[in-house]
């Protein structure tokens, strides 16, 4: 019983790590260390896990940049959790033009992940992270109805 359980908990783990977790992140002033190429900026997490390498979005679904790394005390690191507040480096975007300080962005969820995250996996999330996925799918449902249903 043992040993299932804990096949079980490493197949819902292996599965986890591919599908794309909602967050949410708001850029903190002061704390912009590059404008552009990439920009290199201060965020704190409001919500969810944030990841490396993952597309980021504005409320209003457009489309700002691709987050390329994160750290957190002069290490880099693969995820960060809610409340934490790290450097992160955004391919495309320039602050003071795409994005300025205080703004909040999301990361972009593709549609069949939010399928599989409502689904499957909704149980397992902690409550910041479905408050993040509620919020993230209302918002891209005001455009399309019928997003991710």
């Amino acid at each position: 019983m043992a040993w299932r359980d804990e096949q079980k908990r490493l197949q819902d783990k292996q599965r986890f790590e591919h599908v794309i977790m909602p967050a949410k992140i708001r850029l903190m002033p002061d704390c912009v260390f590059r404008q552009s190429n990439p920009a290199v900026v201060g965020v704190r997490v409001l919500g969810g896990k944030l990841r490396n390498d993952v597309n980021l979005i504005k409320l209003d679904g457009r489309k700002v940049g691709h987050l390329k790394s994160m750290q957190l005390r002069q290490e880099n690191i693969r995820e960060a959790d809610a409340g934490l507040e790290v450097a992160i480096s955004i391919e495309g975007a320039t602050i003071g033009r795409q994005l300025n300080v205080g703004d909040d962005l999301f990361v972009d969820v593709p549609e069949r992940h939010v399928k599989v995250l409502e689904k499957e996996m909704l149980k397992s999330l902690n409550t910041s992270t479905q408050e993040i996925l509620e919020e993230y799918t209302s918002m891209r449902r005001k455009a399309e109805p019928f997003w991710a249903k």
